[in-house]
């Protein structure tokens, strides 16, 4: 059995040797990192030096490629304040991109691209337009009653036969129609009529800060 014992301090040995390597190797490392003392992230030379206000923030690369910065929720930048972000669940953005306040937005209305040429789109945010709409009475004068040609003559023609005369005596006549009344009614104005376009149903939130 001495042999066994023998051969199994040598291998602790060995172990504990490469250990120390290991150990070293990783101090050499850690140093030419110039990593501070203790290991903390904040204590680089090359990033933020503080934490505060970062919660939930993420590590990039800044845009002048000499260091390292926070961005909130790692997507910051694609919804910055005043973006609207739309969505068909009800959570509240703060909460699904994890970043910014968001209050709701065109709550019952849709969105119309900005138009400066058109007065009624021309400023963003303003709004305008109804679901429904009354179509006003027509207008115009109502025809009430006029009288028909009452009287009327009568023509007849002879024609004479030998040498005798003849005389046709034709009396008048009248021929008496009632007086004819044509009733107009001008409608009331129209029941109100649905303008509403085809629509489908979204939450809409503004990002205020």
């Amino acid at each position: 059995m001495e042999p066994l014992i023998a051969n199994a301090k040598t291998d602790d040995l060995q172990t504990s040797r490469a250990l120390t390597r290991i150990r070293a190797k990783i101090n050499e490392l850690v140093a030419s990192a110039n990593l501070p003392s203790g290991g903390a992230f904040t204590g680089l030379t090359d990033v933020p030096g503080s934490y505060s206000g970062a919660g939930g923030y993420v590590v990039k690369v800044n845009p002048g490629a000499t260091g390292l910065e926070f961005q909130a929720g790692g997507g910051g930048a694609a919804f910055p304040v005043g973006s609207v972000f739309i969505a068909v669940v009800a959570t509240n953005p703060a909460t699904l991109l994890g970043y910014g306040t968001w209050a709701a937005f065109g709550t019952g209305r849709v969105l119309v691209g900005i138009d400066s040429g058109d007065a009624d789109f021309d400023t963003v945010e303003e709004t305008g337009g109804a679901k429904t709409n009354a179509i006003s009475a027509h207008a115009g004068t109502a025809v009430t009653t006029h009288a028909a040609n009452d009287t009327g003559q009568a023509d007849i023609g002879a024609t004479a036969k030998g040498s005798t005369g003849s005389t046709v005596t034709l009396k008048t006549h009248t021929h008496s129609t009632p007086a004819l009344t044509h009733s107009v009614t001008q409608p009331d104005a129209h029941t109100a009529v649905s303008v509403v376009q085809p629509y489908i149903v979204v939450y809409m939130w503004k990002r205020t800060a």
